[in-house]
Parts: C-alpha cells; sequence; structure tokens
C-alpha cells in the first residue's frame, strides 16, 4: 500500500503540474481528497495529444497504486481527481507539490502540508 510520498514522487514523474489536498475534506470519512493538475492548452490540435497523455499517465498512476493510501498507522480511502491546471485559485485546495516551485527553488515537494491538515482534523 503506497504512502503519500511514494504516490507524490510518482504524480510528479508522470507529469503533474500540482497535487492538492482538499483541505475542509482530508481525513472526514476516512479519505484523503487528492486533486492533480496538468498543463493543459487550449491550443493543442488533433494531432497534438501531450496533455491527453499526461492525463492517461496520471490516471494510470492511480490505478496502479489502487484506492487507499497509508499514512499515520492506518489505511485511508483515496479519493482523487485529474484535472487542467486552474486558472484560479481553489481555496480549499493545498499543494503537497508544485512544479512551479521545484522549477524555481529546486524542490517543489511540501508533504509537510499534509501533516499539518492531519493534525488540524485530530483536534
Amino acid at each position: 500500500m503506497p504512502t503519500p510520498d511514494e504516490l507524490v514522487v510518482h504524480l510528479r514523474e508522470a507529469g503533474a503540474k500540482c497535487v492538492y489536498l482538499s483541505r475542509e475534506r482530508a481525513f472526514r470519512e476516512g479519505t484523503v481528497p487528492i486533486t492533480v493538475t496538468y498543463e493543459f492548452s487550449r491550443e493543442e490540435t488533433e494531432d497534438d495529444t501531450g496533455s491527453e497523455m499526461v492525463h492517461e499517465m496520471l490516471t494510470s498512476v492511480f490505478d496502479a497504486f489502487g484506492d487507499q493510501i497509508w499514512f499515520h498507522d492506518r489505511k485511508w480511502f483515496l479519493d482523487w481527481s485529474v484535472e487542467p491546471a486552474f486558472t484560479e485559485p481553489e481555496l480549499d485546495l493545498i499543494p503537497l507539490y508544485d512544479r512551479r516551485v521545484e522549477r524555481k527553488h529546486g524542490d517543489g515537494f511540501n508533504l509537510w502540508n499534509l501533516r499539518f491538515v492531519y493534525e488540524a482534523y485530530r483536534e
């Protein structure tokens, strides 16, 4: 059963732009809600399937890992979605990985956000 860091690393390698956790829904009813975004260009033609391929690769990561994740010594149901990158910020979503930050600073991972949301949930 995958851990959050294993999942995020595989999503990064599959082409994720960002990996988000829903702050409001996280850990409620035993779920870890993850939203993954990818670059999407409206100018893509029928012959240019870059975005479609990335979408399929990201989906295949979730298919391969299954519907559960291991975190804090227990199983959690993985509730996931794969979407084109947002044009407006989604206030409920906090990043676990951001490719833009990685390009600028060399490390785009922020798995501490998962722990912070978990600790707030437990309070």
